[in-house]
């Protein structure tokens, strides 16, 4: 279900080796991220781990930064298919990336891009209620939006977690739980049907039934918002 991190201005944390590689492990389609300095918005995405860990590593302390790890539903495998995207249409003096945690499956992606970035693509103007409205009609997840002048804006925040006060997390994805019975760890991945998207198949959350989105038949599934809670998994 992706892994999204927004990192506050005031802050120097970085994953550590081991919490780069748990969040690799099962979002391996692409590493990107984004930050804010000097008025401009820096940008460096990635397919290959090692590449990725070292641009990580050179993320400057002290500027807002948003990072994502894809594990990919819609669109192929690909650096343009990584988060975050520029939002291009957004009518503001500021420039603006975001990024996506979740899936859009009532949105019809354009051409070989992503859900999320079909989405990004219509966004005039970035307001959050609105932007939370969107998702509970087409689908769920979490977004979060870096403007070059620094502006960090999360929607439905609730949803995921502050690590610390300065770091946020759409799920715990950096800390390996080792519940691979409920569907996490490698083989949560989704599966290529012969070089397509996954089949993106509604079932109930074992948890509290609600209708979601599941990459395989047959299988448990928990829905973001439980997933989410380390409690259910006790």
């Amino acid at each position: 279900m992706c892994l999204l991190v927004v990192r506050k201005a005031n802050s120097s944390w970085k994953p550590s080796k081991q919490e780069f590689q748990n969040a690799w492990d099962i979002n391996s389609d692409g590493f990107g991220l984004a930050y804010a300095k000097n008025g401009k918005l820096r940008i460096s995405k990635s397919l290959d781990e090692t590449a990725a860990w070292k641009e990580l590593s050179r993320l400057p302390d002290n500027v807002p930064a948003l990072l994502h790890w894809r594990m990919g539903t819609h669109g192929s495998v690909s650096l343009n298919n990584v988060h975050p995207f520029q939002l291009s249409a957004v009518r503001d003096v500021r420039q603006w990336v975001g990024a996506h945690n979740g899936v859009l499956s009532n949105i019809v992606p354009e051409k070989d891009k992503t859900d999320s970035e079909t989405y990004f693509r219509t966004l005039k103007h970035i307001r959050i209620a609105d932007v939370e409205r969107d998702i509970s009609k087409l689908g769920y997840g979490k977004m979060s939006f870096l403007s070059n002048s620094g502006d960090l804006l999360i929607a439905n925040e609730a949803h995921g977690s502050w690590r610390t006060p300065e770091v946020w997390q759409s799920n715990s994805g950096m800390d390996d739980k080792g519940f691979s019975y409920c569907g996490f760890g490698k083989s949560w991945k989704p599966t290529a049907y012969h070089g397509k998207d996954p089949i993106l198949t509604p079932i109930e959350c074992c948890v509290c039934s609600r209708q979601a989105v599941s990459y395989r038949d047959g299988f448990d599934f928990y829905c973001e918002g439980c997933a989410t809670y380390p409690e259910v998994w006790r």
